[in-house]
């Protein structure tokens, strides 16, 4: 059985090069390590179709096989998702060559990093005398940028139309450290995060609802991936030493690669209570609270077309009037991202712990969107319906409905449906 090593953004074949050497000492077994066909990940004009291009071209050459099942690998940090559009680009779920998958703080559904900007990326994570410090790869930028449509398109497709990470077809452990990064680099950390990736972002089984306010009451579908993987949060490591430290690889890490990497699909399911177990033992021993959420949320309107200025209304009734409105806006939601490219998309991050400490329970939550321009005949005869508005509709989630949306470690996909509202734009008259 061949192993093969694949880098992330900004990396090569050679910064894989301790733990493949560690694995091959462990293992017995041959090691690759997979650089891109010469591509620099760092390359202003580089894709992520390039990058799968470059994956297929490199793997032949190596002489890689392609039968299903027949290698296993490690992926770490971006090149999850050049893995991810690969498998897309060239196989089937029964097809794949991959028979498990070891995942190192992978940014599958975005990272933080990536909007902050060329001067402080090139500056932090390059050093100002790399060949090329501000040149930081900007198309695959954009799509590791936080509610990228290239990642929602990509969930899509290998999280819930053709699920690929599954114990049938493809046996995956998704591992992250539990630290952020130190020094200068610590400007870009966040709670919940290894420094780079969240930890709720990491992960393959996301949820899926479509929210459809144009229906009468809201209508509301929720799926759920068909992904199946062992999650892991490490203790002690970040983005950068769950790779390597000074001392080589880390003993920890290279103990759950193993185990990762001799799982059946027999002993799966006790892998994953395994490594369920060990991340409650380590997020209990984290100071900082631990429970978040990833929810990436995009909105358009009946016709289709993106609506770009939105605000999301989170309250406990259908009032911004009460103390869980405004502790909900002002203890729980941690962050929302505007995706650069389109702000139809938007990253938002929920405290989780801080939601379930909430001064009063929560019996309801209601969902509400408010966008531009605003319905308000006779001077808006064309928009969306006010918050204070009659007819502004809500998604009301009761108990159980907030416990399943507000699940810990997890990303959530949310598609809102808004009804666009017309009035007096035509008159007939009769003459």
């Amino acid at each position: 059985m061949r192993l093969v090593c694949l880098h992330g953004w900004s990396g090569a074949a050679q910064h894989m090069h301790p733990l493949a050497h560690a694995l091959q000492l462990k293992l017995g077994q041959q090691v690759s390590t997979l650089d891109l066909g010469q591509y620099s990940s760092l390359d202003d004009a580089l894709t992520f179709d390039d990058l799968a291009t470059a994956m297929m071209q490199a793997w032949q050459s190596h002489g890689l096989p392609l039968k299903p099942k027949s290698v296993d690998v490690v992926v770490y940090s971006m090149g999850a998702l050049v893995l991810r559009h690969w498998l897309r680009r060239y196989f089937t779920p029964d097809t794949i060559p991959i028979r498990r998958c070891v995942m190192l703080a992978p940014a599958n559904f975005g990272s933080v990093l990536a909007h902050k900007g060329r001067a402080l990326l090139g500056r932090l994570f390059k050093g100002l005398h790399a060949d090329r410090p501000f040149e930081v790869g900007s198309h695959l930028l954009r799509g590791l940028e936080l509610g990228s449509p290239w990642s929602w398109d990509q969930a899509l497709q290998d999280c819930f139309k053709a699920p690929v990470f599954t114990a049938s077809h493809m046996l995956t452990t998704v591992l992250i450290g539990s630290e952020g990064n130190e020094g200068l680099s610590a400007l870009v950390n966040e709670p919940g995060s290894d420094g780079v990736v969240r930890w709720a972002a990491a992960d393959l089984e996301p949820v899926y609802y479509q929210v459809d306010f144009t229906q009468h009451p809201v209508r509301v579908t929720c799926q759920q991936s068909g992904n199946c993987t062992a999650y892991r949060v490490i203790p002690g490591c970040n983005h950068h030493r769950i790779l390597s430290t000074e001392g080589g690889v880390n003993p920890q890490v290279l103990s759950a690669i193993i185990d990762g990497l001799s799982v059946t699909p027999d002993t799966f399911s006790a892998w994953r209570m395994t490594c369920q177990k060990h991340t409650m033992q380590c997020l209990k021993s984290v100071l900082t609270p631990n429970a978040f959420q990833h929810c990436v949320m995009r909105v358009r309107n009946q016709y289709g077309h993106a609506i770009e200025d939105y605000c999301v209304i989170m309250c406990e009734q259908q009032s911004d009037q009460h103390v869980l409105t405004e502790y909900f806006q002002s203890d729980v939601q941690k962050d929302c991202h505007v995706y650069s490219g389109d702000s139809s998309f938007r990253a938002l991050y929920w405290n989780l712990s801080a939601f379930w400490r909430a001064p009063m329970p929560w019996k309801s939550l209601h969902i509400g969107v408010v966008a531009e321009p605003q319905f308000a005949p006779p001077v808006g005869e064309v928009g969306y319906a006010a918050y204070d508005d009659a007819h502004q509709p809500s998604w009301m989630l009761d108990l159980r409905g907030i416990q399943a949306l507000m699940v810990p470690q997890r990303t959530s996909l949310i598609e809102v449906t808004l009804p666009r509202q017309h009035r007096g734009v035509f008159e007939f008259q009769r003459f």
